[in-house]
C-alpha cells in the first residue's frame, strides 16, 4: 500500500498578488503625543510621591523601633468620629482612635495623641474601638521617643501594611507611567 505523500502547491509566476492580510480589527485610536507625554508624567509623579510617602513612614517606623521609650500615662482614650464627603456628594462616618498620653524626657513633661507613625481611620468602628480598648485612661503605657525630638513619640513603632501598600502603588504607577512615557517618545523618534 502506497502513503499518501502530501500535495505542494506553488504559485504561478503569472498569477495576481494577494492583497496584504488585514487585521480583524481596526486600531484602536490614540491620544496626540503630547497628551501621551502628559498622561505619562502625571501617572510617574504620582508614582514617585507614593513611593516616597511609602519609603518615609517605612523609615520613620524604622527608626522608632530603636528609639529609647519611657513610661507614660494615659490622660483619655477615646473614638473620634467625623464625616467625610466624597466627590459625588455622598457622606461616609469615619472612626479613628485618639489617645492622649503624658511622659517625662530629662525632666520635661510631654504629651502627645500619636499612637503609630501611620495614623488611621476607618467606616467601622471596630478597630478604633480595639485601639481605644488597648489604652484605658489612666492606664500606664512605654512611650518610645525620637532621642533628636524627644515631643515625636509613639505607642506603638510598627506603621503596619501601610507603607508597603504606598511602595508597590508608587512602583506600578512608577513604571506604568515610565511605559507610557517610552511608547510616547518611541513613537515620536524618526524610524
Amino acid at each position: 500500500m502506497a502513503i499518501p505523500r502530501p500535495i505542494h502547491r506553488t504559485a504561478r509566476p503569472d498569477a495576481p498578488a494577494l492583497p496584504p492580510a488585514q487585521p480583524a480589527h481596526p486600531p484602536a485610536p490614540q491620544l496626540p503625543r503630547g497628551a501621551r507625554i502628559g498622561a505619562g508624567a502625571v501617572v510617574a509623579l504620582l508614582g514617585l510621591i507614593f513611593l516616597l510617602i511609602g519609603l518615609k513612614v517605612r523609615a520613620t517606623a524604622n527608626a522608632a523601633a530603636s528609639w529609647p521609650a519611657v513610661e507614660g500615662i494615659v490622660e483619655s482614650s477615646r473614638v473620634v468620629s467625623r464625616q467625610d464627603r466624597d466627590n459625588d456628594g455622598r457622606s461616609t462616618i469615619m472612626y479613628s482612635p485618639e489617645v492622649v498620653f503624658s511622659y517625662t524626657v530629662n525632666g520635661r513633661a510631654l504629651k502627645s495623641a500619636r499612637i503609630c507613625p501611620v495614623e488611621s481611620s476607618s467606616s467601622s468602628d471596630g478597630d478604633a474601638n480595639a485601639t481605644v480598648k488597648r489604652y484605658p485612661a489612666g492606664g500606664r503605657v512605654q512611650v518610645h521617643f525620637n532621642p533628636d525630638s524627644p515631643a515625636e513619640a509613639y505607642l506603638e513603632t510598627s506603621a503596619g501594611a501601610a507603607p508597603a501598600i504606598f511602595i508597590v502603588i508608587g512602583l506600578v504607577a512608577l513604571l506604568g507611567g515610565g511605559a507610557i512615557l517610552f511608547g510616547a517618545f518611541k513613537a515620536g523618534a524618526p524610524a
